[in-house]
């Protein structure tokens, strides 16, 4: 076997020794003396709007009598960063940082020796997660160039206060060493690791439970290719391990990737997960035990998984994570249990029918069941239970009577034995009937059919599509790959049109072809970053193709994020000579098209006043920006009382009528993270719970509409079958609506009121006060207010129907810290229920 550890970036622990190191001055005592807050040797390196605090820290130190302290207050976007520069590093030397720290932080902490401009080269990094205990903390690698002034930086992005004190930086290796390890206690930690139950505690794509082969009971796993994972669990850190497991392979030359990592990245769209081992065992056609050792150092979570890639087809059955080492397999439980079922969503009123699967070890007697069905308020909404006896499968059934997301859950009476399913519930719409909406969505429609993805949102009363990297049928590098070779994508629109969709659709990104040469040219599979190297070919390409598709769309955004170089190299005057060209075009094609402008994005204020500045605006029919936000910046702001998301709005706005212009907002893309609505899922961890993530999605919508932005399209539905099928997956692109097996999560759900509610409604007035938020809007069915408060609020006003935020009438008139709820009356006005709730 070959083991492969990945431990270069780990956190100190007892039998890490440093080896053959040589001592790099630096200010790393944090004694001070501080100015502005700041110890010697140290700036503040932040960038962004955010109240921020750097101070000294006497009371709580690792060493001396003085630590870095850094406090954020109110995160609004950029970064908190602490730097040191003056570093120098050689290329091939390897190099230690190592540093005590404490804290609490909702973010990540980056820490690296970096270079300090673009690329922003780091030559050591790791991410953080910070504890209340001083821990100390270690980087240790080689460096691939050199740098004769580079720095160590500190950052986050979130509220949270870090203390930092007794960092060194050597020249030389990290060695390492096993001793110290904690005490063992056995036990297999991999639910139904037998596959007996099913596949519940597994993801994966190309798998099948197969009763005609297993090495112990009744069933193993078939599982191709694409691989398998396990479900989270729980692993102390400075613990030795043995993973085995049972397999055996369909054909000769078969081999398996076997590896253990956290559960969870550092939240970013990059799959990064740690590595804590990893080996490649060849199979053979019997059934054989494999195992793999190794000790686990952790990194950012104290959760893990573990994920089987084999290279052809194999069957795998008793698996085992134990502590310590190997000995006999032995399932989790004495009783394990799966539930499924096939209906991943439904309409109101629909039945939805459930599946459960019982393993036994030994006989444990006869089997009572008890199946619970909860809310996103853990609110029970039925309770069946079954004695099914020495049967190994049971059937329950409910029939689904409020919209939302729910869980339903199995449990063996007088076991720990659990197991669960979700679903999502929509209400019954009329088919779309092209009425306008201001709330779209990026969905991938056909795959190469109606995709799982795309028949959700539409259940979701999705009316409007941003055709951009899902559906980019108008992009230039998809409708002309090949100078004058056009593709349209007519069946594809038309039948998008028959759902009742309308479109925003993206105008740029260049093809291969027609990009110009020179430094910074990136290409992207068909695309490059490069500015056209002919006007005369972008102009033909935007009247082409508005002229082709005037008949079905009407809206048109010229690029997508031109201030990020991987999508546009070039300058704001730049991209308004483009954005003039493609305007002029467009309007030739269609006269009565609207034409969108600037997809701005928050970390670039500058450029959008460049563009604004060298007269950007006389080109677009309306505005575009993207935002992504979350729980933060739904918070009312106690200076302005306004939330983040509301001021960046405010500013777009506001940069217009500086300019004696009034034009439309848009905000194109933009999404909120959140998880799946499991009970499985580990605490610690990147993401967002599905309480927290649903509401933050209402409100930072509300907040945009009652800013004044005109169309919202949430980005994204999920891939054609939802998101990528693993359970390290999900603190990666989690902001989007669907889980790994094409469940909706709450979010979806919370959108789909949305749709409900303000689908076509036209936003009044706003009141921002004392950590309350009410925002009025006028419908066709009379006044709405969405309200929410820093603290519980009652709702005393009579002649009002009052929703919660999936939804669903409710007698309810107290409602919790931040969560949002809706107030619709046909008795007053807008303005004079905003009056009455805001008192």
């Amino acid at each position: 076997m070959n083991i492969l550890f990945r431990c270069l970036f780990t956190m100190l622990i007892p039998g890490i020794a440093l080896a053959q190191l040589k001592l790099i001055p630096v200010d790393g005592s944090m004694e001070g003396p501080y100015v502005k807050g700041v110890s010697k040797g140290w700036e503040n390196n932040s960038f962004g709007t955010n109240d921020l605090v750097f101070s000294s820290e006497s009371n709580d130190v690792h060493g001396g009598k003085f630590a870095q302290k850094i406090a954020c207050n109110k995160f609004v976007i950029g970064g908190i960063t602490l730097r040191h520069k003056g570093i120098s590093v050689e290329k091939g030397q390897s190099y230690t940082l190592n540093f005590w720290m404490k804290g609490e932080c909702q973010s990540l902490i980056y820490v690296a020796v970096r270079k300090h401009a673009a690329p922003y080269t780091a030559y050591l990094k790791r991410y953080i997660h910070v504890t209340d205990q001083w821990t100390k903390y270690e980087l240790s690698g080689a460096v691939e160039e050199s740098d004769p002034d580079c720095g160590i930086y500190f950052s986050f992005k979130s509220t949270g206060t870090i203390i930092i004190d007794d960092l060194e930086l050597f020249q030389g290796a990290l060695a390492q060493a096993t001793a110290g390890l904690q005490e063992v206690v056995k036990g297999n930690k991999v639910y139904n690791s037998g596959f007996e139950a099913g596949t519940e505690g597994w993801s994966g794509v190309t798998v099948t439970i197969d009763s005609t082969s297993a090495h112990s009971g009744t069933h193993s796993l078939r599982v191709g290719s694409s691989g398998i994972e396990s479900r989270p669990f729980h692993v102390p850190d400075n613990t030795s391990f043995t993973v085995s497991f049972y397999a055996k392979a369909a054909a000769p030359n078969t081999n398996v990737d076997v590896t253990l990592m956290e559960w969870a990245g550092d939240g970013t769209d990059n799959i990064t997960n740690h590595v804590v081992a990893t080996s490649r065992m060849n199979l053979t056609g019997e059934w054989v035990r494999y195992s793999m050792r190794g000790v686990n150092k952790k990194f950012l979570w104290s959760d893990y998984v573990l994920h089987f890639v084999p290279s052809a087809g194999m069957n795998l059955d008793d698996i085992q994570f134990e502590e310590g080492d190997l000995t006999d397999y032995k399932p989790r439980e004495q009783v394990e249990l799966g539930l499924e079922t096939a209906t991943k969503w439904c309409y109101v009123g629909d039945e939805v029918r459930l599946t459960a699967h019982i393993a036994r070890l030994g006989d444990p007697g006869d089997v009572h069941l008890e199946y619970l069905v909860e809310d996103l308020w853990s609110q029970s909404l039925g309770k069946v239970s079954h004695d099914v006896g020495k049967r190994t499968t049971d059937e329950a059934g409910f029939v689904a009577q409020k919209m939302g997301e729910y869980r339903v859950s199995v449990r063996a009476l007088g076991t720990t034995s659990s197991g669960e399913t979700t679903f999502g519930v929509f209400p019954k719409r009329a088919p779309n009937s092209g009425v306008r909406s201001n709330l779209g969505i990026h969905v991938n429609p056909l795959f190469p059919e109606v995709s799982p993805a795309f028949a959700a949102s539409e259940a979701a009363g999705a009316h409007l599509i941003r055709l951009h990297d899902f559906a980019n049928y108008c992009e230039w590098y998809v409708a002309e790959p090949k100078k004058g070779n056009y593709v349209w994508f007519d069946a594809d629109i038309d039948s998008l049109r028959s759902h009742g969709f309308e479109f925003i659709a993206t105008l740029g990104l260049t093809p291969g072809w027609a990009g110009r040469t020179g430094p910074g040219r990136q290409e992207f599979g068909g695309r490059t970053n490069a500015l056209p190297r002919d006007d005369s070919e972008w102009e033909q390409y935007v009247y082409r193709t508005v002229d082709h598709y005037k008949r079905s769309i009407h809206q048109w955004e010229i690029w997508n994020e031109p201030a990020g170089q991987n999508f546009f190299l070039g300058t704001p005057q730049d991209y308004v000579r483009i954005l003039s060209i493609a305007y002029r075009a467009a309007k030739k094609a269609d006269p009565n098209c609207t034409v969108l402008g600037g997809c701005f994005v928050p970390a670039a204020q500058q450029w959008a006043e460049a563009v604004v500045a060298n007269d950007g605006l006389k080109y677009m029919d309306a505005m575009a920006y993207h935002i992504y936000w979350n729980t933060d910046m739904t918070a009312i702001t106690p200076s302005t009382d306004l939330t983040p998301l509301a001021s960046f709005a405010n500013w777009y706005i506001n940069i217009m009528k500086s300019h004696g212009v009034e034009k439309p907002l848009y905000m194109t893309e933009g999404g909120t993270k959140g998880l799946p609505f499991a009970a499985w899922i580990p605490s610690d961890g990147p993401a967002v719970g599905a309480f927290e993530s649903s509401s933050t999605l209402v409100k930072g919508i509300v907040e945009m509409f009652s800013a004044g932005v005109r169309d919202i399209c949430y980005y994204f539905a999920g891939y054609p079958k939802g998101v990528r099928p693993f359970f390290s997956t999900l603190s990666t692109a989690s902001y989007m609506l669907m889980d790994n097996d094409g469940r909706p999560k709450p979010t979806m759900l919370a959108y789909s009121a949305l749709q409900e509610f303000l689908g076509n409604a036209v936003a009044v007035d706003a009141v921002r006060k004392n950590g309350l938020s009410v925002s009025v809007f006028r419908t066709d069915v009379g006044a709405l207010a969405v309200v929410w408060s820093d603290s519980s609020r009652s709702i005393k006003i009579e002649g009002v129907a009052v929703y919660d935020f999936m939804g669903n009438p409710t007698e309810r008139r107290t409602f919790g810290a931040g969560e949002p709820f809706y107030v619709r009356s046909a008795r007053q006005e807008p303005l004079e229920l905003l009056n009455l709730l805001s008192k």
